[in-house]
């Protein structure tokens, strides 16, 4: 066998990437009429005949048809040869047979796999099968997908390599890095890389286990040396929102409990100097740490105490002028009726009397006790 030309090895190539891999290079008898190994010209019978008419619309071929495919191939002399011929040349040869019958023996073959070639086959016509047809439909539908991993890819790879100095990446191979990656880890695994990646050159959390190719060693080095200061950074950073959150918990609080016992009044109290607290505001001070907010909300309940006390003996007050002033009325109204005139009355009530300790009867009769001993000193005739 002769050496394939460009064409062939392009043919042959384009087989493999179809996955026919396992259907060429079949060592049919009659191989010896080519002037190329069995896998060239079964290659391009395969192409033609199990790939382009594997369509929605597959054609009908004869033996005829896939011969003339490759009739180039056969050697000078072997094309047109008689049955006379060709009947001496298996009694000398028994590997020899004529070329129709060496294609036709391969297309018998790919019919007794089955999945290749379905049982409609009338005379000498061959038909892709429903494995021809959904072979290619998958094989279409992976690289399409293929495409699409590839274009998801290119993207994140630009977008890594921007991140990083120009002069860094200009020997870089992107397409050929990219057919390698794409063939070389699943989209789960590319995953997990493409995250590491992105978390050093673009997060700077974190160094990446391993680079992938990519022109990154001089960004690797960068991250390395400046990840003390990150973390410093970061753990600054941390401790500075766990400050905020506590200042807002404190801020949060002292205002919940002035609200609680000041209602409307709550703001003023929190944003007004107060003496006790060094002159500095509530707010102020709970704002500060725990201990200001300790004080503050000490400061708070001591003024409620004192609210509330001042609450209270304002009402005792208020109830015991209410009981004095309804006593009075009864004590005067008795005085009125026990008095040959209202003056009589009047005088008796607001002159001191030393039966109720000098106290004026009027004055005296605070509460119910005090009211019954006015009438008890009081005479039955004024």
């Amino acid at each position: 066998c002769g050496d394939p030309d460009e064409h062939l090895i392009t043919q042959h190539r384009l087989a493999m990437k179809r996955g026919f891999s396992q259907k060429i290079g079949y060592a049919t008898k009659g191989t010896a009429c080519f002037r190329v190994p069995s896998a060239y010209w079964q290659a391009k019978v395969i192409n033609r005949f199990l790939w382009d008419s594997a369509n929605e619309t597959p054609i009908a071929f004869e033996t005829k048809d896939a011969l003339g495919c490759v009739q180039d191939l056969i050697w000078p002399g072997l094309n047109r040869i008689s049955k006379e011929t060709t009947d001496r040349m298996r009694r000398d040869f028994p590997t020899f047979e004529d070329p129709w019958h060496t294609v036709h023996g391969y297309l018998k073959w790919l019919k007794d796999k089955h999945w290749m070639f379905d049982k409609r086959v009338l005379g000498k016509q061959w038909l892709p099968s429903t494995s021809a047809l959904y072979l290619r439909k998958e094989q279409e539908a992976a690289w399409q997908q293929e495409r699409e991993r590839k274009e998801a890819v290119t993207d994140w790879v630009d977008m890594i390599l921007s991140s990083v100095p120009a002069n860094e990446t200009s020997d870089f191979d992107r397409t050929a890095w990219i057919d390698w990656f794409v063939t070389s880890y699943d989209e789960d695994e590319a995953r997990a890389l493409h995250e590491a990646i992105y978390d050093m050159v673009v997060g700077g959390r974190r160094l990446a286990d391993d680079l992938l190719g990519l022109p990154l060693l001089a960004e690797y080095e960068r991250q390395a040396i400046s990840q003390d200061e990150r973390r410093v950074q970061n753990e600054t950073e941390r401790v500075a929102r766990l400050a905020e959150v506590e200042r807002n918990r404190r801020i949060s609080t002292m205002q919940d409990k002035a609200s609680s016992v000041l209602g409307q009044l709550a703001q003023h109290w929190l944003t007004t100097a107060n003496a006790q607290l060094d002159g500095k505001t509530p707010l102020d001070l709970a704002i500060d740490s725990d201990e200001g907010l300790a004080r503050a909300t000490s400061e708070l309940a001591r003024m409620h105490s004192e609210r509330i006390e001042a609450e209270t003996l304002a009402a005792d007050k208020a109830r015991q002028q209410a009981a004095l002033e309804k006593n009075r009325l009864e004590l005067t109204a008795l005085a009125d009726k026990r008095a040959r005139d209202p003056v009589r009355a009047h005088l008796w009530c607001k002159s001191p009397n030393p039966k109720l300790g000098g106290q004026r009867p009027i004055d005296y009769c605070v509460d119910d006790r005090a009211l019954r001993i006015c009438k008890e000193v009081m005479p039955a005739s004024l």
